[in-house]
């Protein structure tokens, strides 16, 4: 028995070697990675079929790089990890693996997961534009959002992948709330958002980082959601996030995000109820940044109603708004709500409400109860209000 015992401690002590050896060899940083971050258009630097001619931006585990597909004479953004190492690398492909057979207008097309000389990159489609809030109420004055952009001559922003946990992702607010340039803008602006948000829950993920830095707008005006780092599969088991592994980034997460046994869709449509309510009036809802405060104002703290902040807001915009921002999940607008909410005029709006009333009640049950069915419906729609 002792020998037996014996036997299988070194056993362990062999696989844990192996495990630590291939753990140490793939943390080190490849002198590629190094080389790529000089590459220019005069002087590029070779990476597979890819030319990397620039780099766009970096963040916390990757670095893009702009680049040309010399197979098929493309431009393209190319992203690498800064360190290689087996969890970055399951992440790395996670994330490639759940959009690059999502074919939607309003999600960032992925072409290609490679590997070469040790380093593992994807390509994907560059964008050429600004942030959303950026496209809808002009750039701000100090840029704290980007993390080493740079502009092309054109004068627009490139895609670029930010640190996720970093301060950059908070915008400046001005002194006073202020409206967006457009309100027309501005709702076609989300409503290409939602659609994006959609398509990705229909595939089966989450995205889990929906924030300003992430949404950005080309040169044509189409709206664009990027960086799937985070991307969650909707069949894996249930998220656990822990104080010391924060899965999200705190100033643009759901309340349930911080420490909650599992997250669903209604945690994207939060963050895109924070992000609604900064683009209606340039402030955030809770001006707030530690996460603990932040955490609890987002659990009992109901924020200020962005029209009784601003004349001006459409109060449609403001109820939407706050209905996403609710702490209970369960209780915001899902998927279909928030397109159709943002894709219909008034009257079919109370339209929407009203049948979902009645598939929620069930016709059949209450035949001629018409006043009690008007009082339940004045109620539900005062809840949708957020009053």
């Amino acid at each position: 028995m002792v020998l037996a015992a014996a036997v299988i401690c070194r056993g362990r002590l062999c696989l844990a070697r192996r495990q630590s050896a291939v753990q140490a060899r793939l943390s080190v940083t490849n002198p590629l990675i190094d080389a790529l971050a000089l590459a220019t258009a005069e002087h590029p630097v070779c990476i597979g079929r890819y030319d990397v001619v620039g780099k766009l931006g970096r963040g916390g585990m990757g670095s893009v790089f702009d680049a040309v597909d010399r197979e098929h004479g493309q431009r393209v953004a190319l992203k690498t990890l800064n360190h290689l190492s087996a969890a970055g690398l399951m992440r790395f492909k996670t994330e490639f693996r759940a959009v690059a057979d999502v074919s939607h207008p309003n999600l960032l097309r992925l072409y290609e997961l490679a590997g070469h000389s040790d380093v593992w990159f994807l390509t994907m489609e560059r964008i050429e534009g600004v942030e959303l809030l950026d496209w809808l109420r002009g750039p701000p004055a100090v840029d704290t959002t980007r993390a080493e952009s740079q502009s092309d001559t054109a004068g627009h922003t490139t895609i670029v992948d930010v640190d996720s946990m970093g301060p950059r992702t908070i915008p400046p607010e001005p002194s006073s709330p202020t409206l967006p340039q457009s309100m027309t803008r501005l709702r076609d602006g989300f409503l290409q958002l939602a659609r994006g948000i959609h398509a990705l829950h229909q595939a089966g993920f989450l995205h889990l980082d929906i924030k300003p830095s992430n949404v950005m707008v080309d040169v044509d005006g189409r709206v664009v959601v990027i960086d799937f780092g985070l991307v969650h599969s909707l069949q894996a088991p249930a998220i656990r996030s822990k104080l010391v592994e924060v899965v999200g980034t705190p100033a643009w997460m759901a309340p349930e995000q911080f420490d909650g046994p599992g997250v669903s869709e209604a945690a994207d449509w939060y963050a895109f109820g924070l992000v609604l309510y900064v683009a209606l009036t340039g402030w955030r809802p809770f001006a707030v940044d530690d996460t603990t405060a932040l955490r609890h104002a987002r659990l009992h703290v109901t924020p200020t109603p962005p029209h009784e902040l601003l004349n001006g807001v459409p109060a449609d915009l403001s109820t939407l708004t706050m209905a996403l921002l609710r702490a209970d999940p369960l209780e915001r607008p899902g998927d279909e709500d928030v397109v159709a909410w943002l894709s219909t005029d008034a009257d079919e709006r109370a339209k929407l409400l009203q049948t979902r009333l009645m598939r929620r009640l069930g016709d059949a049950r209450f035949i001629g109860r018409q006043h009690e069915l008007d009082t339940l419906r004045r109620g539900y729609e005062r809840a949708c209000g957020g009053h």
